[in-house]
């Protein structure tokens, strides 16, 4: 039986967003990571804080495939599918994404296509659709969550980035 999202390790994430306008929360959100990022070389952006840890380049994919998986739930379910969809394991994801081959610049400018497909997608979706359930990863969440969860996890890896990597 799937559990509530507020159940889950979704809830740290969900509690760093307030209010509800998300549109300009996307938008916000996305011009703090871009103010960031953007002074980050090719070569400081493959520094890691510690060995196991991701570098920049990976954190940042991680943080472009977890937004990409969010939205297609953000679309299966406000679209009216009931499927129940499988989770993904973000380790092997990031094992395999060639974060390392890629030019940061271009990482940056892929971060950015990505979140402009989501406030697309979001942009379609009637207000009575956001509290619309489904199943993924044997969490229920609703449409509304699954924002919430881009936002929070973005603000998240922000945090790791400004207090581990660019201090």
């Amino acid at each position: 039986m799937a559990k509530p999202v507020i159940e889950t390790f979704f809830k740290r994430y969900l509690d760093r967003v307030t209010g509800n306008d998300y549109l300009n929360l996307l938008q916000d959100s996305s011009e703090y990571v871009l103010t960031h990022l953007k002074d980050i070389d090719e070569g400081r952006s493959e520094y890691r804080y510690a060995p196991e840890k991701w570098s920049i380049k990976e954190m940042l994919s991680h943080i472009i495939d977890v937004e990409r998986v969010m939205a297609f739930r953000i679309l299966w379910f406000s679209r009216g599918m009931t499927d129940i969809l499988k989770g993904f394991d973000d380790v092997i994801w990031e094992q395999n994404s060639n974060a390392a081959q890629q030019p940061f610049h271009q990482m940056i400018t892929d971060y950015s296509s990505t979140r402009a497909a989501t406030l697309g997608l979001i942009r379609t979706i009637p207000a009575k659709s956001f509290q619309i359930k489904g199943v993924a990863s044997d969490v229920e969440f609703t449409v509304d969550s699954l924002i919430r969860v881009i936002i929070g996890h973005e603000q998240h890896h922000m945090s790791v980035l400004k207090e581990r990597y660019l201090n």
